[in-house]
């Protein structure tokens, strides 16, 4: 017996628990949430200048759409090719060294990844820069003339942009894949102050628009020098490679092509209404960007800041209780549900005063806010889906499986490009926006559909089912209130002498009492949910 007892380890013999030692707290999860999405949401908000000066430096027709879809295709590319595909395939594969300690072994693959994808990178580049007319004629085929032509010369400048953030995507795997997420984060918002400095100068001195493309090489460049400084400075460096790095290599190329698929179905989908919408008269595509620019600043908030810190958790939960990613993908759904709906809910009651209040102007037409408020709601619709597909995504690619959401997001493409066919010409831009956000629901359901068939994940419907109609109870109370102090408020301003009504309803100004209604809504709405025996596991601990 005394044998059996030296034999068999004692619980306490453990000493580095992988729970303990690598699971991220409830409350770093959310307070590495909140810091990525903060500094999305400061991204998006500078973008939403850069674009009021953009639209002021080069109206919103033919000029517009040309640089646009020139600077689409490699802003497309970082999307897809980087951050849709880079970081998910290489950060599970860090975490796995890293907590083996191979610290030597992460520098050599990185030194690999580096010389493949971006070697890749330049090639592609050297093809777009020969042959830029031709790509941009199979990127917008309704354009001719002029407009084509100034398309395919800002491309040539534009393409050698998706060098510099193919390069942040990689580093910025591996400082995610040891919790440094701050400097990933804040490089869009420096990114759009270099944008926003470049409109300025062209402005000021009257420069022509391929002036301002210098600048925007310029923000790529400033975001690839942070995170390399950030890189070495938490200890990586480029090592020597080894055949044991070739075998390493292997599995993360082999989940590449996938993952670029399956994590590019929003740029994909933004690609194809670009074709499209080459037809439609001049600013649809002005208008497009500008909608789902709006609906991307709470997806970067909730969608991809929550999916970026999950992904991490995950590979790491995978590797020690993966029967509690069934678990974790419910509070996912919860979460992003509780955050989604009423930020839906009003941005698309106040679309046509964001369109007016930001960009009407001789530049920007009564005629075009109007369409551009029915574009945005219809890319609202999809904001839920889109938020969980990012989420889901995180699960798969934990799991490396990365094959299954690639078909998925193949058969959702085609049916993006199918409904888009059909109901462009009926619709318009709006038409477009409505197949996206139909074509992200449908992915969201397949993704689930297969977690739950394939992979035996326990859904939890019943659970989810209360929440859904305790919180949809909690939101339409709330929602009553606000909706009486919005109008209350109004009711007021409409006393006042004509010229303030209209600083207040219908400039910049409209915003200043608007936002204070808007965040007592979001402290009742959070204050009350134990009211309504609302459990959010992820802010439990606040």
């Amino acid at each position: 017996m005394q044998i059996q007892r030296q034999k068999s380890p004692p619980p306490l013999v453990l000493p580095e628990s992988p729970k303990r030692s690598t699971h991220m707290h409830t409350r770093s999860i959310l307070t590495k949430a909140l810091q990525v999405g903060g500094s999305t949401v400061l991204s998006r908000g500078l973008a939403v200048v850069r674009d009021k000066f953009l639209i002021q430096y080069m109206g919103s027709g033919i000029i517009q759409d040309a640089f646009r879809v020139a600077f689409k295709l490699p802003n497309t590319l970082r999307q897809i090719f980087a951050e849709g595909a880079l970081s998910p395939v290489v950060v599970p594969t860090i975490v796995k060294l890293e907590r083996s300690g191979e610290r030597e072994q992460v520098n050599s693959l990185m030194s690999l990844s580096f010389l493949v994808f971006e070697g890749t990178v330049l090639v592609l580049c050297a093809m777009a820069f020969m042959w830029a007319p031709t790509v941009i004629g199979f990127t917008a085929p309704g354009w001719s003339g002029y407009q084509a032509e100034l398309a395919a010369r800002l491309l040539r400048i534009l393409v050698s942009y998706i060098f510099f953030i193919s390069c942040n995507s990689l580093f910025a795997g591996a400082l995610q894949a040891v919790h440094h997420f701050l400097v990933p984060a804040l490089t869009p918002a420096i990114n759009n102050i270099c944008f926003i400095g470049g409109l300025l100068t062209c402005m000021f001195f009257k420069l022509p628009v391929e002036y301002f493309c210098l600048f925007v090489l310029l923000g790529g460049f400033v975001q690839f020098v942070l995170h390399v400084g950030m890189y070495i400075k938490l200890g990586f460096r480029f090592g020597a490679i080894t055949p044991r790095t070739w075998e390493q290599f292997k599995p993360v190329l082999g989940k590449f092509i996938p993952a670029m698929l399956s994590g590019g179905m929003m740029q994909l989908s933004s690609l194809v209404d670009t074709y499209y919408a080459s037809y439609l008269p001049a600013g649809s595509i002005t208008i497009l960007d500008l909608a789902s620019g709006f609906m991307r600043i709470p997806l970067g908030m909730i969608g991809v800041a929550l999916s970026t810190i999950l992904l991490s958790h995950f590979s790491r939960v995978v590797l020690y209780a993966p029967k509690r990613l069934s678990f974790y993908l419910l509070e996912s759904v919860k979460f992003v549900f509780w955050l989604t709906i009423p930020i839906t809910m009003t941005m698309m009651f106040f679309s046509e005063k964001i369109f007016y209040t930001l960009f009407h102007s001789d530049k920007f037409s009564f005629a075009q806010v109007t369409e551009a408020k029915l574009v945005l709601s219809a890319f609202l619709v999809g904001l839920f889906f889109h938020s969980m597909n990012k989420v889901l995504l995180s699960v798969y690619y934990a799991a490396h499986q990365v094959w299954i959401p690639a078909l998925i997001t193949s058969v959702a493409l085609a049916v993006n490009i199918m409904l888009c066919k059909w109901w462009v010409m009926t619709f318009q831009a709006t038409g477009l926006a409505i197949a996206t956000s139909v074509s992200a629901s449908l992915q969201a359901l397949f993704f689930i559909a297969l977690l739950r068939w394939k992979f035996n994940f326990k859904m939890y419907a019943a659970p989810f089912a209360l929440f859904l109609v305790r919180y949809m109870t909690q939101l339409l109370l709330v929602s009553f209130g606000f909706l009486a102090a919005y109008y209350s408020v109004l009711s007021a301003i409409e006393r006042l002498p004509q010229q303030i009504l209209q600083l207040l309803t219908m400039s910049i100004l409209f915003w200043g009492w608007v936002f204070p209604l808007l965040a007592v809504a979001g402290y009742v709405l959070y204050k009350t949910r134990d009211m309504f025996k609302i459990r959010l596991h992820f802010i439990r601990d606040l």
